[in-house]
């Protein structure tokens, strides 16, 4: 099974193209072809639809802004909360007979990624990550959405260090070259994770690429890490 978790401008019916008038995705499709069930969380949009968020002294707040705005006086973060999601759904999904509890593994595409990489690293019981449009150098995490903030973060962890807590379970980041991630960042917290991998003898576990169709590459890479290369 895979944990799919959407990028932070889409529903998870649009992920999927299972809105109304709209086609399966290609990765989806595949996924299911090869025998992979496929669980869509549903996530909170970086969108202005809340009618709170049209309000002038709100100065147009996502949704996701006014969430984190509530969860920060009480210690919570948005992250925090869609990590702890994804391994909640982890668990239901190992509950039923139907699923392999040693191959459920997690994919995420941009604030998708960042949830799926950090619930990955939290939850060992996960078989391995593919992470789309996020892995990178985390130096700049200023500029990034106030909802991705997580206090003292890189006093300790870079993205190569959340990569260390999945080693030595397989983790792939894959970028679009015009997407939103900068690839010279990406390659060099590739380098600084391989040190991880290879000191477990393990390189060949973590992969760091540029895809120009990252999440249908994305999709076959976790199909690899679970066995289910063929059609079902």
């Amino acid at each position: 099974a895979v944990i799919a978790i959407p990028p932070e401008n889409l529903t998870r019916e649009s992920f999927a193209g299972i809105a109304a008038g709209e086609d399966p995705k290609d990765w989806f499709l595949g996924l299911l072809r090869r025998g992979v069930a496929v669980a869509i969380p549903v996530m909170v949009e970086r969108s202005l639809d809340h009618e709170l968020s049209q309000l002038s002294w709100q100065a147009r707040m996502t949704r996701r802004q006014l969430l984190h705005r509530v969860g920060f006086v009480a210690g919570r973060s948005m992250s925090g909360l869609e990590v702890q999601q994804a391994m909640a759904l982890r668990v239901v999904l190992a509950s039923l007979k139907e699923i392999d509890t040693r191959r459920v593994a997690v994919l995420g595409v941009e604030q998708g990624g960042m949830t799926a990489l950090y619930a990955a690293a939290a939850d060992e019981a996960f078989a391995g990550a593919v992470v789309v449009d996020y892995f990178q150098k985390r130096e700049d995490c200023w500029k990034e959405p106030v909802d991705r903030m997580l206090y003292g973060q890189l006093n300790s962890f870079g993205d190569a260090e959340v990569a260390a807590l999945i080693a030595p379970r397989r983790l792939v980041a894959l970028s679009q070259p015009s997407g939103p991630v900068d690839l010279k960042s990406a390659e060099l917290e590739a380098k600084r994770a391989r040190r991880f991998y290879g000191g477990l003898g393990l390189a060949e576990r973590l992969e760091v690429a540029s895809a120009d169709r990252a999440l249908a590459a994305g999709a076959e890479k976790i199909a690899s890490l679970l066995g289910a290369d063929r059609l079902a």
